[in-house]
């Protein structure tokens, strides 16, 4: 279920449509594996409860959307059997410690990247979505980053990047397209100089910035095999591992 977590009013200008968004939409993946095949597809897997961080940083003074906007982006490392060089939100899995999955979005943020919570507001959490190749029901949940720290791979060998990335450069038509992973997989990606973001990650990103009135025109028309490019620490391409 979707849950407005903060008074808009809190909010810079530029990411309060974003929060009044929160409880009307549903961050269902364009073009991913229908929810019952999913779950047909996760076989005896028991679905597990995860959250993801997607934590928004900007100027809070600013009234449009600044050119400093961005959204915090980690990459799993290449040298991983599973999710290698994938792209990810930072999260992880409902731990018993957690008294919520907006708690457990926010300590996988502080253990993965080091970033301060004192200065992340969380704003909404939306419904969740299932994850077949981990078998997670996996919750977003958007956050405003107040007052942006340092950040880095807090453990270089699950993760080799950590970074924020640019709303501008992720809107750009050039750098979108569409990733398709054998018959059941179609959905938005999106191909940036060290980071190729597909999968739960693209689905839910190209969502949000749809939902925020950020998202502009791109050819849904330009499709690659997703298991045909991954990117790691130089930029090189391979094969990354099951979709995130």
């Amino acid at each position: 279920m979707t849950e407005l977590l903060a008074d808009p009013a809190e909010l810079p200008q530029w990411l309060r449509p974003l929060a009044l968004r929160v409880q009307h939409f549903r961050p269902e993946p364009r073009g991913r594996v229908p929810r019952w095949l999913s779950q047909r597809l996760a076989g005896h897997k028991a679905v597990r409860e995860a959250a993801v961080l997607i934590l928004i940083g900007g100027d809070g003074a600013a009234a449009e959307r600044p050119a400093d906007a961005s959204v915090l982006l980690t990459r799993r490392a290449t040298t991983l059997r599973q999710h290698s060089g994938q792209v990810a939100f930072p999260g992880g899995a409902l731990e018993p410690a957690d008294a919520s999955l907006v708690h457990a979005a926010l300590r996988e943020a502080n253990e993965e990247t080091g970033v301060d919570l004192d200065g992340v507001l969380p704003f909404g959490a939306l419904n969740p979505v299932f994850v077949p190749p981990s078998g997670f029901d996996v919750t977003p949940v958007l956050a405003y980053w107040q007052r942006p720290s340092p950040v880095r791979p807090m453990h270089p060998g699950e993760t080799d990047l950590v970074r924020p990335v640019g709303v501008d450069e992720l809107v750009e038509p050039a750098n979108r397209l569409t990733a398709r992973r054998g018959r059941w997989f179609k959905g938005p990606a999106f191909d940036l100089p060290d980071l190729f973001v597909w999968g739960f990650t693209g689905s839910v990103l190209s969502s949000v910035l749809s939902e925020a009135g950020w998202a502009r025109q791109w050819d849904r028309s330009r499709v690659v095999e997703a298991l045909d490019v991954v990117k790691g620490p130089t930029g090189s391409r391979g094969r990354p591992g099951a979709a995130r």
